[in-house]
């Protein structure tokens, strides 16, 4: 699906060098950095597209080679100079018929190059931003399905991510924190498979700063879940012990 997407898009492009209107000069640069585009040589493939665009900023060729030139950083494994390429089309060409393409670059960059949920979390809350971004602003476009599955699963990360450090918090007695971890997974992600174990750390974490009525709060809206759980059965049975 993610490659479809991706070359479909270039071939346009690859289909589309025989302007008559362009100069000569500018003609030989795009199609020398398809050439070495198509051999694997990213780097001369990217002087070519600069050159254009440095030289030539008025051309028709420099749209494709903003284009191309964040699609190459993009496969080259270069995510932050594909974000920044991005960017910059996004604010400068927001009105362009390929702008939703750039939304959809950046948005999978920030995706690909986030990490392991137990670490820091900018590119995934990046990634979030962006999928969102491109769903709102080109609902009916292809991107959209894959959008949403991607985003599906960042949110399960960025949940995980949160409820590791507030499980940690709350070991260490430092209840506030731990609070704020738990209640921003009921907030921001709270269609997540983590939610439910969330709202069972609260009851603990109210019980532990002795705040009985907001742990019973928690604990009955854990209980009124239709959907029975592990987290759902054990607020049940902390409630017996502890609440009543």
């Amino acid at each position: 699906m993610i490659h479809k997407i991706f070359f479909t898009i270039i071939l346009l492009f690859l289909f589309s060098c025989s302007d008559k209107t362009e100069k000569k000069k500018v003609e030989f640069y795009y199609n020398e950095s398809l050439k070495e585009l198509k051999k694997g040589n990213y780097f001369s493939a990217i002087d070519n597209l600069e050159i254009i665009e440095s030289d030539h900023p008025y051309s028709n060729y420099s749209v494709k080679a903003e284009i191309l030139n964040a699609f190459i950083n993009y496969i080259n494994k270069d995510y932050d100079l594909a974000i920044s390429a991005a960017e910059k089309f996004i604010k400068l060409r927001p009105a362009n018929k390929y702008v939703d393409y750039m939304y959809f670059l950046r948005a999978e960059a920030y995706y690909v190059s986030r990490s392991d949920y137990l670490r820091e979390q900018n590119s995934s809350m990046s990634a979030r931003k962006s999928f969102l971004q491109l769903i709102s602003r080109f609902s009916k476009k292809k991107y959209t399905p894959y959008s949403i599955e991607k985003l599906t699963e960042i949110n399960n990360e960025l949940a995980n991510y949160n409820l590791d450090i507030g499980r940690t918090h709350l070991k260490r007695g430092e209840y506030i924190p731990a609070l704020k971890r738990f209640e921003n997974i009921l907030i921001e992600y709270k269609k997540t498979k983590y939610s439910k174990e969330a709202s069972f750390r609260l009851v603990e974490t109210y019980f532990a700063l002795g705040l009985i009525e907001q742990a019973k709060y928690h604990a009955e809206i854990l209980a009124a879940q239709t959907t029975e759980s592990f987290w759902q059965l054990k607020s049940v049975e902390f409630s017996k012990l502890y609440l009543n």
